[in-house]
Parts: C-alpha cells; sequence; structure tokens
C-alpha cells in the first residue's frame, strides 16, 4: 500500500453538537473516503495533534505522500525552509489570488507553491479574474487538480419512505453574517414568495451537524442564495437525502458541477417563482416532491459520492509516487 499522511486544520464529526462548516466536511469527507482502502495506507491528523511545527514535519515525511493543507503551516514549512509537501491543498491559500480589504495574504512563494501537486475543489483560488495584478495574464488553473468533493450518501441518505415525516419546510441553511451566502437575498424571497397551506419558511443559522441532517427530513425544499461556494456541502447533503435543493445558475465556477439540478437565475423572483412552481405542482400531484428529490439523489450518487472523491485524489497520489521510484 502507498502510505498517505496528511495534516489538516480540523475535521468534522457526528453526535458532538459540531458546528460544521466547509473545513470541517471536506476533511471528514477525505478521511471517509478512505476507509478500508485496499491501495493507500491512509492517516489524517488535525493541528492540534502537534505540539510544533517541526512535529509535523516528522510525521508526514514518514511516509510515501506528505500532505498538508492549513495555510499557517505552509507558511512555516516555507519560512524554516523545510521541503515542500508531495501535495498541498485543497483549501490552502494561493499566493496569487487578490484578497479582500482586511484579509490576510499568503506568506509563501508562488513558485514554492506550485512546484508539486494542488488539489482543489473548484477555480476560485486560480481563476483570472481573482489574481493581483502582478500575475495576470499568467495561467494558473492548469497547475491545479480538480478534486471533486464527496457526500457520505450511506449516512446522508433519504428517509425510507420519502414521506414518513411531514415536508413543511422551505428551508436556507447557513452563516447569515457571512456575505457570500446573500441572506439579504433570503429575505427577499420570504417577502414576495407565496408558499401555499401547510408550508412555512424556515432559517437555520450557527446550526449544528445533527440538527440540520434531522431537520431536512422535514424540508421540502432547500434554498441556497450564495453568490458562490467552493463546493457547499449544506446543499449537497440535502440532494443526497433526497431534498430538492434550489441553487444559481453556475454556482460553482465555470468548471465543476455544471450540470446540477434545479438551478435558477440569480434574483429573488426567480427564486421565488421556482419554489411557488415546485409546491404549486406538488399539490397536483402528491409524489412529485418525492419524484424530483430522487432524481436529485440520483445525481448525488452519480457525481459526489465518495468513491468519486477517492479515485481523484488516487490519481493524485499514484502520480506522485509513481514519479519519485
Amino acid at each position: 500500500k502507498i502510505r498517505v499522511r496528511y495534516v489538516c486544520r480540523i475535521f468534522g464529526e457526528f453526535n458532538r453538537g459540531q458546528v460544521w462548516g466547509g473545513t470541517y466536511a471536506t476533511n471528514y469527507t477525505i478521511k471517509k473516503c478512505f476507509e478500508n482502502d485496499n491501495e493507500i495506507d491512509f492517516e489524517i491528523k488535525s493541528i492540534k495533534d502537534f505540539n510544533n511545527v517541526s512535529e509535523i514535519k516528522d510525521w508526514i515525511e514518514n511516509a510515501d505522500i506528505s500532505w498538508v493543507d492549513p495555510t499557517p503551516i505552509l507558511e512555516m514549512f516555507y519560512k524554516l525552509g523545510y521541503k515542500r509537501p508531495n501535495i498541498i491543498g485543497p483549501i490552502a491559500k494561493s499566493p496569487v489570488k487578490r484578497f479582500g480589504i482586511g484579509i490576510k495574504e499568503a506568506m509563501y512563494d508562488k513558485n514554492w507553491f506550485y512546484h508539486g501537486a494542488v488539489i482543489r475543489l473548484n477555480e476560485n483560488e486560480e481563476k483570472s479574474k481573482m489574481l493581483k495584478e502582478e500575475f495576470k495574464g499568467q495561467d494558473f488553473l492548469s497547475k491545479v487538480s480538480f478534486i471533486r468533493h464527496a457526500i457520505d450518501l450511506e449516512t446522508w441518505k433519504p428517509l425510507e419512505p420519502w414521506n414518513e415525516r411531514k415536508r413543511k419546510y422551505v428551508l436556507w441553511a447557513g452563516d447569515k453574517f457571512r456575505g457570500a451566502k446573500n441572506y439579504q437575498m433570503w429575505e427577499e424571497i420570504q417577502k414576495i414568495c407565496k408558499l401555499p397551506e401547510g408550508y412555512e419558511f424556515k432559517t437555520l443559522h450557527n446550526y449544528n451537524i445533527d440538527t440540520y441532517k434531522m431537520i431536512l427530513d422535514e424540508t421540502a425544499i432547500l434554498v441556497n442564495t450564495s453568490l458562490y461556494e467552493s463546493f457547499c456541502c449544506a446543499a449537497n447533503e440535502a440532494r443526497a437525502k433526497g431534498v430538492p435543493t434550489l441553487v444559481r445558475k453556475g454556482l460553482n465556477g465555470e468548471i465543476m458541477f455544471l450540470d446540477q439540478p434545479i438551478q435558477v437565475e440569480y434574483t429573488p423572483q426567480d427564486y421565488a417563482t421556482k419554489i411557488e412552481e415546485i409546491l404549486q405542482k406538488s399539490i397536483k400531484d402528491e409524489d412529485y416532491l418525492e419524484k424530483l428529490g430522487m432524481k436529485t439523489r440520483k445525481w448525488a450518487e452519480k457525481n459526489i459520492s465518495l468513491k468519486t472523491m477517492r479515485d481523484d485524489l488516487v490519481k493524485v497520489i499514484k502520480d506522485i509516487y509513481n514519479e519519485k521510484k
């Protein structure tokens, strides 16, 4: 087996009352997709498992493939002259990206950063319109390997029967204070959208993952109003559980998941119209929501399974391993 050691910032665990963000979910999924693997001997640790960066260096170097994601750790590796890990990403900050006011830039050199495998979930860190002025016109997208994020489809699966609990919620779930989630748009949608009798709007903010999982079983439609997402675990967890999920067109950029179901134009009115249309159809056909949800589930099974993510990662790992031999 190929021995891989991965250091992340943190990873999610169920039944701990954790409030999951993207980092929790991504690293939970990476860990999960290598469970009992026949080809990869995979170990994962978070930065809290180490006392200092020297311990991290020693741990990852005692493997065939070393892999580090947290930006502060990579900055220390660069500053101290440590050998670059074999794999960087998927969340690590790019040194060529232009960040907004008040957001700290990455403190390592671009040549060091891109001198080896960099994995990404989408093109946001390297796309041309996000580059610093001095890097405009250069191609950094070709320097990264894109990995299809996954959802644990066994943990996130539809109720059986699907309508065992009343599906009453039109749900929005996210950090309402994070600008990219566009909570203001959700407020606008609620003002203009007329829900049929028996349905109600519900908002989840700063929620723990176990609560979210239960509420999805009572959800008719999940609404995502984000300006952009690298993946959006909340939306895809809902899809995996067979919940019809509305997202904006091009939510994940121009490369990943272009065919995801139920995409709408990015206006409150388009969202409101789609919600009303789906719920009105469900009144005429009591199985409509379930059929729509099962189409969503099938898309998840095809595109975001653990096997899909595992296969993408193994290709990167094997390419590096074979080069080193």
